[in-house]
């Protein structure tokens, strides 16, 4: 025996299955973070490359320079050679300044350049005009009281904060000539202001000792530590890079939240929720269907158990007054299932009335005008017409007698839509006729209403005679999906003079108050005289199919006729 469905069991499904769907959700979201952060850090990776790498050529290219200035340099050879004494030292000492200046041009405009020969006093500086004057002068006295700083041979980089300030100082001397270049630390890595994209992220500069120069705050309070192997953590889900300069200065990038619990984590948190509300909703309904469905069902089963045991025991061993009152529970159930029949019974007899007489309305609505057509022959002698006239009658009548319940095959009826056609023509001495027909394979064996495509034939016959010269009719059958056996969708189209727009809106109309009538219990509209036989055609299909039935106008376009499509279930005998 197949088990039928249990709301209760859908319910706890759908809850324990919520369980999986958080586990997902989260995995989903912890991953996002994961790969969200990688993805951060090998970005902020690869342009920290690029950029070390640009400031690493500058300041070896400025390094080079001063070491070759100082090596080959003409003017600086000739204040070696004991021209310092001269008249022309101060000029060498101008043209090997000029020399250094166009590197400011050249690598970056924050350098500052410096020569000067003690054993002299000369002195020529070039001062970089994004650095105040006062922050110059303070390098320049630094460095003309410490001359011990600069190194015998080669070049040699010092970071020193000088007047609050932090610069890199690249120095170098010969044979009593001295140079220097100096650049401010936040002029060599300004490019840091286009690294860093969000408002957390920040950078720091280490010396050799891995000791903040810039930045020690902030240092301290993200948490930041530099590994023996160059990795660096931080804290508040921020991702970081180290990178050493050739200057021999580190520096941290600390960049983006976007790899954060407290960002990432708001997709787990909705999923979350909105699962604790569909599971509150299940256990909520749960508790709900057993309070007030399961459990009145339960105590009127026990009831009607209960009281079938109790029926067997009074009539074995009970009183004479149990026992009556037991015949009458008895006999009004009975009489309640009886009552029911009765009116089922009632129910029907009045849906055959109703289909009998809509059926016979369109008898001596068509009779009366077939009258008309043999007095118009009798009256002009054609008596021949006349006779082949009366037999199409006659097999006419014979069909239009049948059952309302009855039902026809789709041949039938297009066979006496066609002699229907053949005694208009006679009566108007016209040329009418069903055009084309078009049916998929086994639809002329399906069962129809008889008077079906008749009924439309006859309106199209009604509202177009002396206004089209060849009434042409098209009908089309085919089998669609829908119910046990499919649908049989038939489309009629006539070639008249249409509806128009006015026409079409009304009759789309009456057809949907006509099925209102019908199926949802509404009002009887009436609408006067127009389209009676379709008004009664619908109520026949509704009444015979219930809501399987529809009658529905299909657009057309200008000046090509009235075209209804028509919608059944499949019905075949065998």
């Amino acid at each position: 025996m197949k088990r039928k469905a249990s709301l209760v069991k859908l319910f706890k499904f759908a809850s324990f299955l919520l369980i999986p769907v958080a586990l997902i959700a989260l995995s989903v979201t912890l991953f996002t973070m994961r790969q969200t952060r990688e993805e951060r850090y090998d970005s902020l990776r690869s342009i920290m490359d690029y950029q070390v790498s640009q400031l690493d050529n500058g300041y070896n290219q400025v390094s080079y320079y001063l070491a070759s200035t100082l090596a080959t340099d003409g003017s600086v050879r000739s204040l070696q050679t004991g021209g310092a004494g001269s008249l022309l030292a101060a000029y060498w000492v101008e043209e090997t300044l000029g020399e250094l200046t166009p590197l400011r041009d050249l690598i970056n405009p924050g350098y500052s350049f410096m020569v000067t020969v003690p054993g002299t006093g000369l002195s020529a500086v070039s001062r970089s005009a994004l650095d105040s004057y006062e922050e110059n002068r303070a390098v320049e006295e630094f460095l003309l009281g410490n001359l011990d700083i600069f190194p015998e041979v080669g070049i040699s980089t010092l970071i020193r904060r000088i007047g609050g300030v932090g610069y890199c100082l690249l120095l170098g001397r010969s044979r009593g000539v001295y140079l220097a270049g100096w650049i401010s630390l936040r002029e060599l890595f300004s490019f840091m202001d286009s690294v860093i994209q969000s408002e957390d992220g920040f950078y720091v500069l280490l010396d050799e000792n891995l000791s903040p120069i810039t930045g020690r705050e902030r240092f301290e309070s993200a948490g930041v530590s530099v590994a023996a192997d160059g990795s660096v953590s931080a804290g508040g889900g921020l991702v970081c890079t180290y990178h050493r300069t050739a200057a021999g200065i580190g520096v941290i990038a600390a960049d983006g939240r976007s790899a954060s619990f407290g960002e990432a984590g708001i997709t787990l948190v909705t999923v979350l929720l909105l699962c604790g509300i569909t599971a509150g909703a299940c256990f909520y309904f749960i508790a709900y269907f057993r309070r007030n469905i399961q459990r009145p069902l339960q105590a009127l089963q026990q009831n009607v158990s209960g009281y079938v045991r109790e029926r067997r025991f009074t009539r074995r061993y009970g009183f004479a007054e149990l026992d009556d009152v037991a015949n009458a529970f008895e006999e009004l159930e009975a009489q309640v299932g009886s009552l029911k029949i009765d009116i089922y019974e009632e129910k029907l007899r009045r849906t055959r009335t109703e289909l009998e007489f809509l059926q016979n309305q369109i008898k001596p609505h068509f009779l009366v005008n077939c009258f008309n057509i043999i007095i118009g022959m009798a009256e002009w002698e054609k008596f021949d017409q006349i006779q082949d006239f009366c037999m199409l009658l006659s097999s006419y009548v014979r069909y239009t007698l049948c059952d309302g319940f009855e039902t026809v095959t789709l041949q039938e009826e297009l066979r006496e839509t066609c002699d229907f056609l053949k005694i208009q023509d006679i009566r108007f001495d016209s040329h009418s006729a069903l055009r084309d027909f078009e049916a998929e394979d086994g639809l002329l064996d399906c069962q129809v209403p008889p008077l079906m495509l008749l009924t439309l034939a006859e309106n199209s016959v009604k509202h177009n005679k002396f206004k089209v010269d060849a009434l042409q009719l098209t009908v089309t059958a085919r089998h669609i999906p829908g119910g046990l056996h499919g649908l049989l969708r038939i489309d009629y189209q006539d070639n008249g003079v249409g509806l128009g727009l006015e026409g079409s809106r009304q009759m789309a109309q009456m057809l949907e108050a006509v099925r209102e009538s019908v199926l949802g219990q509404g009002e009887n509209v009436s609408f006067g005289n127009e389209h009676i036989g379709l008004q009664n055609l619908y109520r026949r299909l509704l009444l015979l199919y219930g809501e399987r039935a529809r009658v529905e106008l299909m657009p057309v376009d200008r000046d090509e006729g009235f075209k209804i499509r028509m919608t059944l279930p499949m019905v075949k005998k065998e």
